[in-house]
């Protein structure tokens, strides 16, 4: 986990600044819900998960993943210890953005558009917390969690059925996997079963 995570910010810096050569840097923020002048960058976004002990961190940006671009421009998967570690990981973000400013377009009860900082999503659950910061997205999980819902080969598997022109059921079927769960499911989502071990599968 940490042990890797100066690799991790080298190849995210790396692939910032090739955001920026190629002009895919110069996306509007609003695109991405991005109402403030303040935004999130990824190599701050990794100094403050490693800072609390994030582990097993993995950035998928979306000059790689073009399946990506509909939801962010870069999404940081991460594992934690414990839900306990999960809330730490997830809350330190929130205050860290809400106190630069950064303001997100949500649409409310009464379905108003409003301005507010970042929020905590499936905070009922112990397996996946999600942090969305405008054109990042923070997925944290538990360790059953990320081994239960392959976040990352569910981006690999959409991205390969885009090039090979089919759906993503049909490219899964085609390799004799289970589809994993999209991440707007993730809130929703059943907890993984247990086996006998009374451990998610």
């Amino acid at each position: 986990g940490c042990a890797t995570s100066a690799t991790v910010k080298e190849e995210a810096d790396d692939k910032e600044e090739e955001g920026e050569e190629e002009g895919t840097m110069e996306e509007d923020p609003a695109l991405y819900g991005l109402l403030s002048e303040a935004r999130a960058e990824v190599k701050e976004v990794l100094d403050l998960l490693e800072e609390k002990k994030a582990g097993d961190v993995k950035v998928l940006h979306s000059s790689e993943y073009e399946t990506l671009t509909a939801l962010c421009r870069t999404m940081v998967v991460v594992t934690a210890t414990s839900t306990r570690h999960m809330r730490v990981l997830s809350e330190n973000l929130v205050e860290h953005y809400k106190l630069k400013g950064l303001l997100l377009e949500r649409v409310d009860d009464d379905g108003k558009v409003i301005a507010t900082p970042p929020t905590v999503e499936g905070a009922g659950s112990e397996y996946w917390l999600c942090v969305d910061l405008g054109d990042i997205i923070v997925q944290i999980f538990s360790q059953k969690g990320r081994e239960y819902y392959r976040l990352e080969q569910h981006w690999e598997d959409k991205e390969a059925a885009q090039e090979e022109g089919m759906t993503y059921e049909d490219f899964c079927v085609s390799k004799g996997r289970d589809m994993c769960s999209v991440p707007e499911d993730l809130i929703d989502a059943p907890k993984p079963p247990k086996n006998k071990e009374g451990f998610g599968m």
